[in-house]
């Protein structure tokens, strides 16, 4: 695996397939964001495969710091899941 795809899967150690409750992370790091005054960033860092079967490498960023990296199937499956994986690193530092 490459260093984007290998620490995308070891930063979520679970990959997002149907989050709880359907829980939309993309609007809860808005949210985060918008409190500080920033505005949302994706970062795609990686396009790979066939148009049919392309996979997507994310970065969640606040300002220039990454808070999260995802992948998937589609851009919005991966910025969710780089949504998530920001917001779960936001809650540990509390």
């Amino acid at each position: 695996l490459s260093k984007i795809s290998t620490g995308c899967f070891l930063r979520c150690a679970q990959p997002i397939r149907t989050p709880p409750r359907r829980q939309q992370y993309q609007t809860e790091i808005a949210a985060i964001r918008e409190d500080l005054t920033l505005a949302d960033l994706y970062e795609i860092v990686k396009e790979e495969g066939p148009d049919h079967n392309k996979n997507f490498y994310v970065h969640a960023l606040l300002g220039e710091r990454i808070l999260g990296e995802g992948c998937g199937h589609t851009k919005k499956a991966a910025e969710q899941q780089a949504a998530y994986c920001a917001i779960k690193k936001l809650r540990k530092q509390g």
